[in-house]
């Protein structure tokens, strides 16, 4: 790895659509693996901690800022944030900037050691006794382990989340309206019940991933159930949001899917629609949820 910054190509690590796969950007952390999905990747640095500005009053995890092309942008410590152990010093920090909610973000970790391209089939829950909203799963790639992170679990134990929703413009909730949702983050699974139940929803499941949800869904396929709505992340163990859509819009065109996640900007908004997405938004935009939802009452 050089000094020099290396530009991370979208357009060399998007996948095509509803192959229920992704490219784990695989770094190290104090001798252990991690990855983060490649598509939230935007570039590559070494670090100098001499460039970071300390501002005072930092919440726990934050180490300060760096400017990145002329914007100041917030530099997170993993290491910090995940509660590790400085073990030794390293030599050569490597700054990654990723993207997400439609912000960009500094971590520091040790080692970068490429990109691997797997089946999500091979990204497998985290233990239940693993009690970190931090880690949504463990994906197997050849002979060894990679823990999965979840960055936007990382930025709220940071700062935390408003959970921002105008309860006075809420339409009232159908009764019989039936909503499926998939989220591998428990942190927005709770955020989403919150939501749930602050608009009178009756009858709403939430699951870990798609393959679980797609299960649900077709069981109550066959019972001749009717579903109002499904409401999908993308990036889940098993089965990514994608996929799950795209096999709900086979066996059922009629109902209504919005996918829900972080990664969604234009680009990726074009392949919620390949996939056959009625809605599509960012997770940074929690706030409209409710009204996208009441869209199809």
């Amino acid at each position: 790895m050089t000094t020099e910054q290396t530009k991370i190509e979208q357009a060399e690590i998007l996948l095509q659509t509803g192959t229920n796969e992704i490219e784990i950007f695989e770094f190290v952390l104090e001798k252990q693996r991690y990855g983060i999905n490649a598509l939230k990747v935007r570039e590559v640095t070494q670090f100098h901690s001499e460039k970071v500005q300390h501002l005072p009053m930092m919440p726990h995890g934050m180490m300060g800022t760096v400017l990145l092309r002329n914007q100041v942008t917030n530099v997170i410590d993993l290491r910090v944030s995940l509660s590790l152990p400085q073990q030794e010093k390293v030599l050569r920090p490597i700054l990654l900037f990723c993207e997400f909610n439609r912000q960009i973000l500094g971590f520091v970790v040790d080692e970068i050691i490429g990109i691997n391209r797997v089946s999500w089939s091979q990204v497998h829950s985290p233990s239940p006794i693993i009690n970190s909203p931090a880690i949504t799963g463990v994906a197997i790639v050849g002979n060894r382990e990679i823990t999965m992170l979840d960055l936007e679990s990382i930025i709220i134990s940071i700062y935390g989340f408003d959970q921002n929703a105008e309860s006075k413009n809420l339409v009232a909730f159908p009764e019989d309206f039936k909503i499926l949702f998939a989220e591998d983050s428990p942190l927005f699974r709770r955020k989403i019940t919150w939501l749930m139940e602050m608009m009178g929803a009756k009858d709403f499941e939430i699951f870990e991933n798609g393959a679980l949800l797609l299960e649900r869904f077709t069981q109550l396929q066959s019972t001749g159930k009717k579903i109002g709505l499904i409401l999908t992340d993308i990036e889940m163990p098993q089965m990514d949001g994608f996929s799950c859509c795209k096999k709900i819009k086979v066996l059922s065109p009629e109902t209504p899917v919005i996918i829900f996640s972080s990664l969604i900007n234009d680009q990726i908004g074009r392949k919620c629609k390949e996939v056959g997405a009625n809605e599509s938004l960012n997770k940074e935009e929690f706030s409209r949820l409710h009204e996208i939802i009441e869209k199809f009452f």
